[in-house]
């Protein structure tokens, strides 16, 4: 781009384009827990992010992208969150556990806009085989993540 044209753009106009997308979904978000996932547009989104509908169509060409992009959004996030609280939750399985419980029902995690997206998407699931895809993929890690560590915490406490 023109470095003449590009000092003139506004910094929302140059943002990098993971920057962008992450915008979008955020936007999207915000949109299914205001409207449901049924009623979020393209259109909506794009008000919602302060863009045009073709930006959403440049990053991610379908709603249905947009939407998939956005479940995983929320579910890497999720995962992340119990995985960081994994990791600095302390040496003990009783520690650990408390840790990830307590990321369940931290600000990153119980969200009222990302809870939504939650119901949202989970209600979609039977007839849509990617959400249930992803939902059941992220579940299943987490089941195994605690059986682990409710197996280790019973060694630790010498229970039988």
């Amino acid at each position: 781009m023109n470095p003449t044209v590009q000092k003139t753009l506004s910094p929302q106009r140059t943002a990098s384009k993971q920057a962008r997308q992450t915008q979008l979904i955020k936007a999207t978000i915000r949109s299914i827990a205001k409207h449901g996932l049924s009623d979020t547009t393209m259109a909506k989104v794009a008000k919602e992010a302060g863009l045009s509908q073709g930006i959403i169509n440049l990053h991610f060409q379908s709603k249905d992208r947009l939407l998939v992009e956005t479940l995983r959004f929320v579910a890497d996030e999720y995962k992340r969150a119990w995985q960081q609280a994994l990791e600095n939750g302390g040496n003990s399985s009783a520690e650990k556990l408390t840790a990830v419980i307590e990321a369940d029902f931290g600000k990153v995690v119980c969200d009222r806009n990302k809870l939504a997206v939650w119901f949202a998407f989970w209600g979609e699931s039977k007839s849509r085989p990617i959400y249930r895809k992803i939902c059941t993929a992220l579940d299943e890690e987490y089941d195994e993540m605690l059986t682990r560590l409710c197996a280790d915490l019973i060694r630790e406490g010498g229970y039988s």
